[in-house]
């Protein structure tokens, strides 16, 4: 019996950077939708707050979903590019298309079709388009980067590069579109989503040519693969019984929802701060402990390990938005504990992209198949619901406050409603992820299951 062992590879920090664009181009997208979109259907279309957030909360559901499936499609994926890359090219110009018919919404419609409209094209993006080529990509994090401890270092180019691409987008959109003709103005929005779409494109596509998949597991002959082969139900079976498999995806779930209420951002500088110019200072103020946190992430994982560096994230973050909840009008109180805050959502956040890897370990040392499109499937179901219901609560609860898209002047339940959003929903977030963290004890194990893989695939 013939047997070749091909060892996984370790990423060159060009392939880390390489890699880490294609976060550039998805978060140029995803970063303006989860920030802006609820503020163009309010403000601009003038639809109510809570239809918006109930179309998006029902679209992002159809999301999880569809992500399931994409991730059952992957797997079934064979071509000279591998499994999960040939979808970022294919994918990539339905994709833009959709984002910029999301930013489109005919003036000519009336209530019922604006409605029918954002319907569409919203699940067409985030359901469709945006769930195959991001999902891709997620799953090409493991293949491209097999080896963990090279993954939690690539992590943090890509956890780095997405964080300032949010921030950037979040501090720039507001000047750019009153550059443009201001908020109110449909061409505005049509001209920056065409900008943002051609630097996302790039930006993909430094991805697609600058990186490969690895190998990691053993090639034999035919005998042997069939074999080793499990079949999509036999995965499914097992990974239901993985405790690791359903944390990984309610942690995504946590983190997710808690950035997704950054929609809220634009109306709680403008109207509890007074300016929405400040939106951009309130990702700025962050972005140096965000940056210092990622950096320190790997060694403090390695030093403490991962779910005790999360737990401690988790626990700053508490902390910063109690402290910020005393008074919410306070600017300075407000911007100190934000950027504290950040600090410690990264030392969460920077290994959330590393869960469905460590599941993939766990998976190929307990049922001899890695399965990695199905693992960061619902990882990233975990990740589209948390949006998605965070999405739904920007309306929902902006909808309970009386918010008025039309009003120069919110009324007081408004004003309140945005400071739940802003401090209150990220403050029983960090609670949720402090007890999901106290049942991950996968860094007790993982030695084990490393030098057993290390083993066969040595073989």
């Amino acid at each position: 019996m013939s047997k070749k062992a091909i060892q996984p590879g370790i990423s060159t920090t060009g392939e880390k950077i390489r890699f880490a664009m294609g976060d550039v181009g998805y978060n140029i997208i995803w970063g303006f939708v989860g920030s802006f979109l609820t503020y163009y259907y309010t403000d601009n279309v003038l639809l109510a707050a809570g239809v918006v957030g109930t179309v998006m909360l029902l679209a992002r559901f159809l999301d999880g979903l569809s992500d399931i499936l994409m991730g059952i499609i992957i797997e079934k994926t064979s071509s000279k590019y591998g499994k999960a890359k040939p979808w970022l090219i294919w994918m990539i110009i339905p994709l833009i298309i959709t984002f910029l018919m999301v930013f489109y919404v005919p003036s000519f419609l009336g209530e019922t079709g604006k409605i029918v409209y954002i319907a569409v094209t919203y699940v067409l993006l985030s359901a469709v388009t945006y769930t195959a080529s991001n999902l891709a990509y997620i799953t090409l994090f493991t293949l491209f980067a097999p080896d963990s401890n090279d993954r939690n270092v690539a992590a943090v180019f890509r956890t780095l590069f997405a964080m300032v691409t949010s921030l950037v987008i979040g501090m720039i959109s507001m000047p750019l579109l009153d550059n443009f003709g201001g908020a109110a103005s449909q061409k505005a929005w049509t001209t920056l989503a065409l900008v943002y779409a051609g630097i996302s494109f790039v930006c993909v596509m430094i991805t697609f040519f600058g990186v490969t998949e690895k190998q990691f597991m053993s090639e034999t002959d035919e005998s042997l693969q069939k074999k080793e082969t499990k079949s999509l139900i036999e995965v499914f079976k097992s990974l239901a019984k993985s405790k690791y498999f359903y944390l990984a995806a309610l942690l995504s779930v946590a983190y997710y929802l808690s950035n997704s209420t950054g929609g809220a951002n634009v109306y709680f500088a403008r109207d509890i701060m007074g300016d929405a110019n400040l939106v951009g200072m309130i990702g700025l103020v962050s972005l140096p402990p965000m940056i210092l946190s990622a950096v320190l992430a790997p060694v403090l994982y390695k030093r403490f390990g991962k779910r005790n560096v999360m737990l401690a994230g988790s626990l700053i973050a508490l902390g910063s938005t109690v402290v910020q909840l005393l008074n919410p009008y306070n600017k300075a109180l407000f911007f100190t504990f934000y950027a504290l805050k950040g600090f410690g959502n990264m030392l969460f956040g920077a290994a959330i992209s590393t869960l469905p890897g460590d599941v993939a370990d766990w998976s190929e040392w307990k049922i001899g198949a890695r399965a990695e499109g199905i693992v960061t499937s619902l990882a990233s179901f975990g990740a589209k619901v948390g949006s998605g219901v965070g999405a739904g609560l920007v309306g929902w609860i902006l909808a309970m406050g009386h918010y008025d898209g039309s009003a120069a002047i919110q009324a007081q339940s408004a004003l309140n409603a945005e400071i739940i959003l802003m401090i209150g929903v990220p403050l029983i977030l960090a609670i949720i992820q402090i007890v999901l963290l106290l049942f991950w004890n996968m860094d007790k194990i993982r030695p084990e299951i490393l030098k057993e893989l290390k083993e066969r695939r040595a073989l």
